[in-house]
């Protein structure tokens, strides 16, 4: 199709909330660049179907969209005995829905949709929304129109493993064995974000610049990983989460367990090695909160360098590195490179007890090494405090791309992770991190991607 018959087809985008401000929540921060995108391709109309009143944008935003309505979620006017009654009913029932999946008002929301599509003819319609009965019936209302449905993480995933009858089954069935490969993550509030009910993932082979600078996006749940924190009940062999060969340039955190101040303790393990973290920070910022409960966590082979001296943020977990300090709770913890340019080290290192209470920060290499040595025996024996030697060819270059964090030949760093391999993410094996940059690209490259093609036929 030619590019002016693609602008005259009309598609209709159905979301949960309207997409401005871009950051004021989760949603609007994945959809906004989606809905300009497709705004400036397609005659695109947004129907919002809301559950609570929504301001509108000031005129000038979202002006490439064609039309913006906002529908009301009608609520039930039965009284609440005989909601509950009703609920109880139809959970009971062989054709009920899962508790999770009840809806009340729907067939009445049904008729707002239908009555707002009585008179426009779409080419896609795309419901990225709860209300999932709404929408397959609307579905197959209007067969002529192709409906795409948004599933990902939906009430109805969840409450289709909740549902299940056995409890092996509800457990294979949660989020196991998801991979995060090869992308570019640049100037956002937040990174990966998974949630509970996800485990065994991996994330590698990753670039992030410029996640999570602001004072209060540092001080948040926003980091280049966040949550990973796992299921209740699902630690032990083949539940780790494995973040590995990633290089995080200039962010304001690396891990953190959802919580803020006083994070959800991570109960499946995190398995964090051949990481390369290059913080530019100049406010206080906590670097990887690794905070383990039932599980153990490790951290190897990672190197960690920051140009401006800024000390740990948190007051109970502070430092670039903060563990459990639980003989139990972290293991392995070994064969890293920390470098401080401006040799303060202020707060650099720490340990947190459970729940992040009774955190102690280091400053001195010596005293950190001693402090977890005491919990588990032999932990960061053979860690290094010495300058990676960078390739940065030219000097470093803000958001160059993950190229410029290779090891000069005679880097400390080379050969000395463990098993005699070498630290950091350019260990050697790895040909390309990020989606553009490709080994021996150089800083010429940019590590912005080009934008997604989405054509409708």
């Amino acid at each position: 199709m030619k590019p002016k018959e693609l602008e005259r087809q009309r598609l209709l985008l159905i979301l949960p909330v309207v997409p401005w401000p871009i950051r004021l929540n989760g949603i609007t921060l994945r959809f906004a660049p989606i809905v300009d995108y497709l705004g400036q391709r397609y005659e695109l109309d947004l129907l919002v179907l809301a559950d609570e009143d929504v301001r509108q944008p000031p005129s000038g935003e979202l002006e490439q969209c064609h039309s913006l309505v906002v529908i009301k979620v009608p609520s039930s006017s039965l009284p609440a005995w005989l909601r509950s009654l009703k609920t109880i009913l139809l959970t009971l029932a062989p054709w009920g829905a899962p508790h999770g999946r009840l809806r009340y008002a729907q067939r009445r929301l049904e008729r707002e949709v239908l009555g707002y599509l009585n008179d426009r003819s779409y080419r896609a319609i795309i419901w990225a929304t709860s209300h999932l009965e709404v929408a397959c019936r609307i579905r197959r209302r209007y067969p002529q129109t192709r409906c795409v449905i948004d599933l990902i993480d939906s009430p109805t995933l969840f409450s289709s493993r909740e549902a299940a009858p056995s409890s092996l089954l509800r457990t294979l069935t949660k989020y196991n064995g998801n991979q995060w490969l090869y992308n570019t993550i640049y100037n956002t509030p937040g990174g990966l974000w998974v949630k509970e009910s996800v485990s065994s993932g991996t994330a590698a082979y990753n670039y992030f610049y410029s996640v999570a600078t602001t004072a209060s996006e540092i001080a948040g749940y926003c980091a280049a990983f966040i949550g990973w924190d796992g299921a209740e009940n699902s630690s032990g062999p083949g539940k780790l989460f494995s973040l590995h060969h990633n290089v995080i340039e200039a962010c304001g955190a690396s891990h953190k367990p959802v919580g803020g101040t006083n994070p959800v303790l991570t109960v499946i393990g995190i398995n964090a090695y051949n990481n390369t973290v290059y913080d530019t920070q100049t406010v206080a910022n906590v670097g990887w909160l690794l905070s383990c409960e039932s599980s153990t966590c490790e951290f190897y082979n990672n190197i960690y360098m920051t140009s401006k001296g800024s000390s740990g943020q948190l007051s109970a977990q502070p430092g670039k590195l903060c563990v459990s300090n639980g003989a139990t709770l972290f293991a392995n913890v070994n064969n890293n490179c920390y470098y401080d340019s401006t040799g303060a080290y202020s707060s650099f290192w720490s340990t947190a007890g459970l729940g992040g209470s009774g955190g102690s920060a280091y400053s001195s290499f010596t005293s950190w090494k001693s402090a977890v040595a005491a919990v588990v025996s032999g932990s960061e024996s053979h860690s290094i405090q010495s300058n990676p030697n960078f390739t940065l060819p030219g000097g470093y270059v803000a958001g160059g791309g993950a190229a410029q964090f290779q090891l000069l030949p005679g880097s400390p760093c080379i050969g000395t992770g463990e098993g005699g391999v070498n630290m950091g993410a350019w260990d050697g094996t790895s040909s390309q991190i990020g989606c553009s940059f490709a080994l021996g690209s150089g800083t010429g490259s940019t590590a912005v991607p080009s934008a997604p093609t989405l054509t409708v036929s």
